[in-house]
This record gives structure tokens, sequence and C-alpha cells, in this order.
């Protein structure tokens, strides 16, 4: 494979640069009156940056070549041209590629850096001189080198070489900075760029961990229970509404969303009704809506129609309202909450109250009572609290149980 020196030889000042070696050229005849040159020209292929708040760690690999070529004297080269400008005039001595792993510690400026040299195969013919083993070094450096090659000074504080590196060895001796820092501006700049996006990362983690605890929010949105989703419903009838309460919060109000659907299919606002949440959550449930209540517009009461109903909370913390049920409103009204059945109750107040001289007194009103009754007692209308008393004789509180079917209605008395 022929190579345009020329190129790999400003491609190599781009990245990294080797040492030469010269020695005097001669033929049968005596000095040529060249020098005989060789030089290690490395490239590296790629590097990738890992970036931590305790260390910077870097991967590259590459490949060295050691060209050697006649030189002439300076005084006869053509301006602008080297002895290593054609691959076919040059001799290859030896062609190798290497790993390195690095890093960069912030807090304290160490840095360190170990270049990989494998071993030829074994069915590899391998040129001699052809260096292999590991270098490693430490050093001190004022910034990151790999991020700031131009302004990083550093001082190395130890090396480490094993295998037989050669002509490698003598070359990375002389390096400044650690050997796998980029000269490609491309390379330089992907590093750059990287390590400004952990920086970001790092500074919202930061400001996230710093923040002051704050309330929880609503997981979940109340959820309406009852009226069930396409059920129908009595007119001016109490509606049962109950609400499932969103997780993790403590709702103690709620705010009733109601709407009623028009002939052209859009919903129109019915009414918006404040509810306290023991109240709405509670098994019996709100039944505020659906009857006209004293006092109230005709908002509150439920005609034939489609509607929908949702719940939002409001205190302590205003959330998110809940999915729309929708139910229908239609058929014959139901019974109205002011009709309340008849009926017989017995209380301990008004058994209290009763003396003991008032046996025949009391079974002779209970008589009368008892024959009136049938004419006042009409279903849906109050009756006056009543107690059962005895027809004959005091009150015995041991007989109230065992004696109830001979006990007569009187009216409550006022203490």
């Amino acid at each position: 494979m022929k190579l345009n020196l020329k190129n790999m030889n400003t491609l190599a000042a781009c990245t990294l640069v080797a040492a030469a070696a010269w020695s005097p050229a001669f033929d049968a005849a005596g000095f040529t009156g060249y020098y005989t040159t060789s030089q290690v020209f490395c490239d590296m292929a790629n590097i990738k940056g890992n970036f931590l708040v305790s260390e910077s760690r870097y991967v590259s690999s590459g490949t060295c070549v050691n060209l050697q070529a006649n030189q002439q004297p300076q005084d006869e080269m053509p301006p602008g041209t080297s002895q290593f400008d054609q691959y076919n005039k040059s001799k290859e001595l030896f062609r190798v590629g290497w790993t390195a792993e690095a890093g960069y510690n912030p807090a304290s400026k160490e840095t360190w850096e170990t270049i990989t040299l494998p071993p030829p195969r074994i069915d590899e013919k391998a040129p001699p001189g052809r260096p292999y083993g590991r270098f490693t070094w430490k050093m001190v450096c004022s910034s990151d080198p790999w991020l700031e090659s131009g302004s990083a000074h550093c001082a190395v504080t130890s090396v480490t070489a094993t295998g037989d590196l050669g002509e490698m060895e003598k070359m990375l001796r002389q390096y400044a900075q650690p050997f796998s820092v980029p000269r490609k501006e491309p390379q330089s700049q992907t590093l750059r760029d990287a390590h400004a996006s952990f920086v970001k990362r790092a500074q919202l983690f930061s400001e996230k961990a710093t923040q002051a605890p704050t309330a929880p929010k609503l997981d979940t949105l109340p959820e309406i229970m009852e009226p069930r989703v396409g059920v129908t419903y009595p007119p001016q009838t109490p509606l049962k509404i109950r609400v499932r309460p969103p997780s993790y919060v403590k709702v103690q109000t709620y705010l009733l969303q109601m709407e009623v659907k028009q002939n052209n299919g859009e919903w129109k606002v019915q009414t918006n009704i404040p509810v306290n949440a023991a109240e709405l959550e509670g098994v019996l449930g709100y039944k505020g809506w659906g009857w006209h209540q004293p006092g109230t517009g005709q908002q509150m009461t439920a005609t034939a129609g489609t509607y929908r109903v949702r719940a939002q909370a409001t205190f302590p913390d205003r959330g998110e309202a809940g999915e729309w049920h929708e139910f229908i409103i239609a058929g014959e009204p139901g019974a109205a909450p002011d009709k309340l059945q008849t009926g017989k109750v017995v209380t301990r107040a008004g058994l209290g109250n009763a003396s003991t001289g008032s046996g025949a007194a009391a079974a002779t009103m209970g008589s009368a009572l008892a024959k009136s009754g049938p004419e006042t007692a009409k279903e849906g209308t109050l009756q006056t609290p009543q107690v059962l008393v005895p027809q004959k004789g005091a009150l015995d509180w041991s007989k109230a149980s065992a004696g109830a079917s001979a006990l007569q209605a009187l009216p409550r008395s006022q203490p």
C-alpha cells in the first residue's frame, strides 16, 4: 500500500508527534551525502470521555508507524519538502496498534495514563524493534489536559514501563502532557460538549437535592362513584353523589361541577356546588342536588335530560378536576325528603316523664288516642313523638319490653 507521507506527516503533527533519530548513510563507495533518519508517527482514531464528579475518565485507541528515510542536507532540500514525502521512498520499520486509559481528578489535580501496546501474535511475523508492553505514568496538572490542552501545565511524578517499548518509550518520555490528549479539533470539541452536558446534569441534580421538600401532590384525581355512568335517576328527587378521594392527600372541600347537555349536543354549566369532603366521601353521600330546597334556584333541581358531574379538590390544595361521569334524569319524580313515613317511637325520656300515680288517667287517654289514631294519622305528615305506657298501674321498667304488646300510645310529656 502506498501512502502520501506528506499528508500523514501533517496528520501526525496534528495528533501525536514522535521523536526522530538519524545516522549517516554509507554505500560501497563510502558516504553518500545523505543521512538515514527514522521517525514514529502516531494517530488517534477515537477517544471517549466518561465524566463523574470524582474523576473524568478517557479511553482512546490508535496506530503508530515507525518510518525510515534518507535525508538530504538541509541546504539541498527544496523548501516545504520532507524526507517522508513519499511512502515508496521510505521504509516501514514497524506498525503497532495501541490503547490508552486515563483519568483526571478535578479536586486533587492528580492525572494518570496507561498506554498499552499488545505483544505480537504467535502467527505474526514481527519486525525487529516492534515495541510491546505497557507505559504508565502519573502527573499533576493544573487543569484537565483533555479539555484544556492549551492551558494545562503538567508535572510528571512517576513513570513505570514494562515489556520492550524501545523507540516508543523514548518518544513517550518527551511528552509534557498525557499521550492521548487530542490534537484534532473535532475530537477536542466532542469531549468539551460531553463535559458540558455532564455539568448541566450535575447542576440540575444539585438544585433538586437542595430544594426544600414540598407538600405531596395529587397522585390520583377525585373519582365519582355515584351516580353511576349511564344509569337513569328520577327527576325532582335528591341525587346521591359520592366521591372516591385522591391518594396521598387529605381533601377537606370539593367543588362539584354539574353540566347539562343541550339539544345541539353541547354541554352547558348547570351549577357548581362547594361540598364538605366528609359528606361527599361518606357512605350516605351528598344529597343536596336534585330537588328544590327552600331558598335555592332551579339549577339545583333535576329535570329530565342528560347530565354529567365531576369533582375537584379545592382545599387545602386546589387540584385538577377528575373525569366526567354522565347520567340520565327521566321518569316519574321520586319521594321528596320532606315527606316522612309515620311510625311509633319508644323514647326513654317520655317514659321517664310519666308519674307513678297516673296509671288510670294514662289508660283513659291511651284509649282515646287509640280510637282517634286512624282518623288523624295520614301518610306523609309529621307526627308528634309518642311514648308507650302500660294501660294499668304505675310504670315498671323491668316490664317495659315484656309488656310491649299491651302498651298504648300517649303524647310525649313536656318537661
